[in-house]
């Protein structure tokens, strides 16, 4: 059975000047460089920004909000990551352990349609979330769906989290436990085992320690990672392997150096085609002060990209129609078309008036046929015994054509998320 998810009511609240969320770290930039106050010209003399392309998707109190392709189909998934500030948003003990549940809903024309059939096979608890972060994907008829679950680490050995990623593929209208549910939904040649035990011969190198991939549908294949010593640090270079569509090894070559890559850094790629594709990190801490890292590979060798923007650049994905997008410092939304980049405008979240003076650019990226932007902002909630606690409210925009934002509030069950009022929202006090 589905039903069609309501659109949300604007509700206008009562907003304070935004400032930092107690407990959450965040770093927050100024209104104009968001282009919501009137000037949207970047520090470094940059071009003022276009037009926005953009409008608020979905908003309210789910860090999880994203948008997938799977199959001929695209999916609306929602909810909470867990282990984190999410607890205390969600009205819990400040130091109660919340894990992530979260629940999708199909993407049609109109939006987000839930079907109760989709869930089969799938564990969901008494309120119909399903337990763990949730992506799906897919090519043509095959659809395949990923479960990670996520618990705390081991003190001893030094890990904060320990994940499990469990995978499912959708079989005879149910939803199965398929490890090879990824392999079998790509389409193209399988590349040979990488050779990780040959990729690292420096001094003290125990492991080759695989950090972002991205592959194509004829089964091109980019793998970035570093070399590791036996307590996991890395403080050598990038090594991307590549494999091409018919031939029979892989190519390894080492990415540009950088000042950057002395420290711990996040490394994903950006795969457009078998001669164009980019790498691209930053630290995994808050900092304004990183310098960018990108490079472009041209099917040969690594090379140097030049931008207009400063670092670190966090999130870069690329649209159909050629552009390339990417989130600086956590604060700007950059496009770059037919080789110039310009700055984007992001609209105000819908769901606070005034809008808040800050927003944290968290991911941009592509999928059925749109581009799909998160943003959060510090809130306060209504407490039900005393006491407003701090949260983050989150916005998903996209350049997809919007009648009217839909509001989430995970607190509530998976079924009646979407689509509630937004009245106990309220904008952070500055602190």
């Amino acid at each position: 059975m589905s039903e069609r998810v309501p659109g949300a009511l604007h509700v206008a609240v009562t907003a304070r000047r935004v400032g930092a969320v107690a407990g959450a770290g965040l770093a927050l930039g100024c209104a104009s460089s968001l282009g919501l106050g009137p000037d949207a010209t970047g520090a470094t003399g940059a071009p003022s920004a276009e037009a926005t392309p953009l409008a608020v998707f979905a908003e309210g109190l789910c860090p999880k909000l994203s948008v997938y392709a799977a199959g001929d189909r695209a999916f609306f998934v929602y909810g909470t990551y867990g282990l984190d500030a999410t607890a205390y948003a969600l009205g819990a003990a400040r130091d109660a352990e919340v894990a992530a549940a979260q629940s999708f809903a199909p993407l049609d024309a109109d939006g987000p349609v839930r079907d109760a059939t989709l869930f089969a096979g799938l564990p969901v608890t008494a309120d119909g979330w399903v337990p763990g972060d949730l992506e799906l994907g897919g090519l043509g008829s095959s659809r395949w769906l990923t479960r990670v679950e996520t618990g705390r680490g081991s003190a001893g050995q030094g890990v904060l989290y320990e994940r499990r990623r469990l995978y499912y593929g959708w079989h005879d209208a149910a939803w199965a436990l398929d490890a090879r549910a990824v392999d079998a939904a790509t389409q193209g040649m399988l590349a040979p085992e990488l050779p990780e035990a040959s990729l690292c011969s420096e001094p003290g190198a125990a492991r080759f320690a695989s950090h972002a991939t991205a592959r194509l549908p004829s089964g091109d294949l980019l793998v970035a990672g570093r070399c590791e010593d036996a307590e996991r640090r890395a403080e050598g270079g990038v090594l991307v392997a590549s494999f091409t569509a018919g031939e029979r090894a892989w190519r390894v070559l080492e990415a540009p150096a950088s000042p950057l890559l002395r420290t711990i850094v996040n490394l994903e790629l950006v795969l457009r085609g078998r001669r164009d594709a980019y790498l691209y990190g930053y630290p995994p801490y808050e900092t304004d002060d990183a310098p960018v890292y990108l490079v472009h590979y041209d099917g040969s060798r690594w090379s140097e990209v030049e931008v207009p923007f400063e670092g670190p650049l966090v999130s870069m994905t690329a649209t159909d129609d050629g552009s390339l997008w990417a989130v600086a410092r956590w604060r700007e939304l950059w496009r770059r078309a037919e080789g110039a980049w310009r700055r984007v405008a992001v609209p105000p979240p819908a769901f606070v008036t005034p809008a808040p003076e800050h927003l944290r650019l968290v991911e941009v990226h592509a999928a059925a046929g749109a581009l799909w932007l998160h943003a959060a902002y510090p809130v306060e909630l209504d407490a039900d015994e005393g006491g407003r606690p701090a949260a983050r409210g989150h916005a998903l925009y996209t350049t997809r054509p919007v009648d009217r934002p839909l509001y989430c509030d995970r607190r509530r069950p998976a079924a009646e998320a979407l689509g509630a009022d937004a009245a106990r929202l309220r904008g952070a006090e500055e602190r």
